[in-house]
């Protein structure tokens, strides 16, 4: 956290007209907030159940353009700043409860620079919203409202259908409210705060000392926050990346530290549902043929089908990941102790996946056997030389296939996959998102994922490094306003909402962190990401890479 001298200053350094007080203040327990904001919003939101917002009084909603930033509480570089949020309805009247669902980010238009944030309801019409800050600049804020008055929060209460209760891989819900819903019943504001005030961070001010060590010359890398005595690490990825430029840059020293496993990883189990495949699917093709990918990862912004997709079969000539990028070649090696990613199986854990995927393979996890094939064979399209067994290290990369964990309502469907062959040296990274909150009430979420929490201690218990990934942040405007739906409305991603997203994790977190669990916490990180065009859930490839290099180089490869 900042020094001493830093959190007792409580001068105010400047006021200068169109430049907003910057002040010392003690640093805000980003943590604390996040694991507990679904007690608040449950308090503050009491009644979710769904209503059409068609004859709502819309008048009585905060309106984004008459709400009111106050100055910054800063605290130094490398640590959590904020300031407030106070928001006002369409009489003119100062809002006094909560229910706003907010997506802001600061920029630095002259550096390019994009800084994401945390907003957490205080429930009485004020916001306040945490920023990280690396670097000095002059900073605007942007923030889209998404919703006002608790509508963000709108759950499928529906009982079901007679028809759908014998169908458990169909959630009642979902179904239900296709067929009934329309966008006049949409509660979706999207209208944009636009502050014209800079927020200006001088370049004389307290930092951590890790933001002034070199890279790859650390002389001791942070523990990582827990939430108390036997609770799992927190790793947020925007206190120790930023965006500029389309790039992430990585603040290394910053980084906390995973502890190394007693055994030695042979394997990494990457669950999930689409998310989870972008970023495997990504990695596989820069294992199998990094030709097909001429960019440079932290530098690409354009959609993952186009760069990494099965349809072509000739490109130029690439040699290595080595060539593509140097420095997620130098963690991958870790992984297989020296011997190039080719010798790596990539694949996953369903036949429904692997077979349009080319260079994939189908494993069997209840009887897992690592196969040499990659290593001994040169890869379609990819003169690569094949590597002289035994490898140095037996090392598999697979996507067990979470796509359809939106029929599961009880925790056996999820279990039967995760526990299907894992065992000692074994990394298991989990997500567990959107699927489920378009379509569950958040009283159904709980218990399922106290089940997941006691899964994951168990397989902890038995050698096996499990860890949480967090949802990516849902930015709603880049979906909701585009017109190439009919009447610009999709019923059945209704109740997909940022907000619903915010509740979910939160209690994911407090519960899996109580466990033991390490949380790995991404939303920062697709917050200020480019999303593809239309889709308000699928982060880019710049993203996607650079969350692959953190999982890799923080939880499986291993010196």
């Amino acid at each position: 956290m900042a020094t001493a001298t830093a959190s007792s200053h409580a001068a105010v350094l400047w006021l200068l007209l169109g430049i907003l007080i910057v002040q010392y203040v003690q640093s805000f327990d980003v943590d604390v907030r996040s694991r507990s904001q679904w007690r608040q919003l449950e308090t503050f939101c009491p009644s979710r159940n769904y209503t059409s917002c068609e004859r709502v009084d819309k008048n009585l909603w905060s309106i984004a353009e008459a709400t009111h930033v106050s100055p910054l509480e800063f605290n130094g570089l490398g640590t959590w700043s904020t300031f407030k949020l106070t928001t006002f309805d369409g009489r003119g009247q100062q809002r006094t409860r909560g229910g706003d669902s907010w997506y802001i980010i600061l920029r630095d238009r002259q550096q390019r620079l994009k800084l994401p944030t945390r907003v957490f309801d205080e429930g009485d019409g004020t916001y306040t919203v945490a920023v990280f800050f690396f670097v000095p600049g002059d900073f605007t804020v942007l923030g889209i409202l998404y919703y006002s008055d608790c509508h963000g929060l709108q759950e499928p209460n529906e009982p079901p259908d007679a028809e759908l209760k014998n169908q458990p891989s169909v959630h009642y819900a979902e179904v239900y409210y296709t067929k009934h819903l329309r966008k006049k019943d949409h509660c979706y504001v999207g209208s944009k705060m636009r502050v014209q005030d800079v927020i200006k961070v001088p370049t004389h001010v307290p930092k951590l000392d890790c933001l002034s060590q070199p890279r790859g010359k650390c002389q001791q890398r942070p523990a990582a926050p827990t939430s108390g005595q036997g609770a799992g690490p927190m790793y947020r990825m925007e206190t120790y990346y930023y965006r500029q430029n389309h790039s992430y840059h990585e603040a290394s020293c910053c980084k906390p530290s995973f502890p190394k496993p007693k055994q030695t990883v042979h394997r990494l189990l990457f669950y999930g549902d689409s998310t989870v495949k972008n970023s495997w699917e990504l990695m596989l093709y820069m294992a199998r043929q990094p030709c097909k990918t001429n960019w440079v990862p932290r530098q690409l912004f354009e959609p993952l089908d186009v760069l990494a997709g099965p349809e072509s079969k000739t490109c130029p000539r690439v040699s290595s990941l080595q060539e593509v990028d140097p420095q997620m070649d130098a963690v991958l090696k870790r992984c297989t102790a020296g011997a190039p990613w080719t010798s790596v199986p990539v694949g996953t854990s369903t036949d429904d996946v692997s077979k349009y995927l080319k260079n994939c393979q189908t494993f069997d996890m209840g009887n897992f056997k690592y196969n040499s094939t990659w290593a001994t064979t040169p890869q379609d399209g990819v003169d690569v030389e094949p590597i002289g067994l035994p490898v140095p290290r037996e090392f598999s990369f697979i996507h067990v296939d979470g796509w359809g964990v939106r029929g599961f309502d009880s925790v056996e469907g999820i279990k039967d996959r995760l526990t299907r062959g894992t065992g000692p040296g074994d990394v298991l990274v989990v997500n567990i998102g959107p699927h489920y909150t378009r379509a569950f009430m958040f009283q159904e979420w709980k218990p399922l994922m106290s089940k997941v929490a006691a899964l994951l201690k168990d397989l902890q218990s038995q050698g096996v490094v499990a860890v949480w990934r967090t949802s990516f942040i849902w930015k709603e405007h880049v979906f909701r306003s585009q017109t190439e739906h009919a009447d610009g409305y999709v019923p059945q991603v209704h109740f997909n909402t940022d907000h619903r997203r915010l509740m979910f994790d939160s209690y994911a977190e407090e519960v899996l962190g109580e466990a033991g669990i390490p949380v790995w916490d991404v939303v920062g990180m697709c917050s200020v990401g480019d999303y593809m065009p239309y889709d308000m859930v699928h982060a880019d490839g710049a993203s996607c890479w650079t969350q692959n290099y953190d999982m890799m180089d923080l939880f499986a490869c291993f010196d």
